[in-house]
């Protein structure tokens, strides 16, 4: 994950991105604004701002270019449901291996602050899900 030289990037932007398997309907990003590092320590995502249909999503966040792949990452997610405003905080750290995400929620009628969805479990990108 890491590079041999650094390479900063302090304003990007991409339109739009597809990403998917081959064959099924993509996930495609829009009107993306990014800023960030990568290097023979990693990838450090400074800032990242896009659009998924219709959500706006503002992230940060880095991962290590060793194995087990250090990972810590933040993420506001904000959309409007039925002409209701909702947002999601989301937070991720460990590593790519074993990661641990918290997630809370908020909308105009409902709350669900400090309630996260996994603070005791964790999630292997690499196989099935792990224990609580």
């Amino acid at each position: 994950l890491g590079l041999p030289f650094d390479l900063n990037v302090r304003q990007g932007n991409i339109q739009e991105l597809a990403l998917g398997a081959r064959g099924a309907s993509p996930l495609v990003f829009r009107r993306i604004d990014l800023s960030g590092t990568m290097g023979p320590i990693g990838i450090d995502i400074a800032r990242v701002i896009a659009e998924v249909d219709r959500t706006r999503i503002t992230a940060r966040g880095s991962i290590g270019a060793i194995p087990p792949f250090a990972t810590q990452a933040q993420a506001r997610l904000e959309a409007s449901v039925r002409e209701r405003a909702v947002v999601a905080d989301i937070a991720a750290r460990g590593s790519l291996q074993e990661l641990t995400l918290d997630l809370s929620a908020d909308d105009d009628a409902a709350r669900g602050d400090e309630a996260p969805i996994s603070e005791a479990r964790h999630l292997s990108v690499f196989g099935a899900a792990g224990q609580s």
